[in-house]
């Protein structure tokens, strides 16, 4: 968890970086009635909300060295990403 940890905290870039995949993901995929497109949607606006509170953190609380926040957020993100991935390749 330290590595997805550093990896992703205090790096509001890198969520909207992850973010803007999933919309292109999405629009990329939106036509093709064999895909499921609109998975996509979740982890990407979940991503880009991400991006903006981490922005606020780093903006209005640098001083913030206790995330604890980061305990609900970052599992959240990576497995609802990884279910969106899924659930894109089954069947409708």
């Amino acid at each position: 968890m330290s590595a997805f940890t550093n990896i992703f905290a205090g790096q509001p870039l890198v969520q909207l970086v992850i973010g803007v995949i999933f919309l292109i993901a999405y629009y990329l995929t939106k036509n093709n009635p064999n895909l499921r497109a609109k998975a996509l949607l979740t982890p990407a606006i979940l991503w880009l909300v991400w991006a903006a509170w981490e922005w606020g953190i780093l903006r209005f609380t640098p001083e913030a060295n206790i995330r604890v926040d980061l305990l609900i957020i970052l599992p959240l993100a990576l497995i609802v990403s990884i279910v969106a991935v899924v659930m894109l390749f089954r069947k409708p």
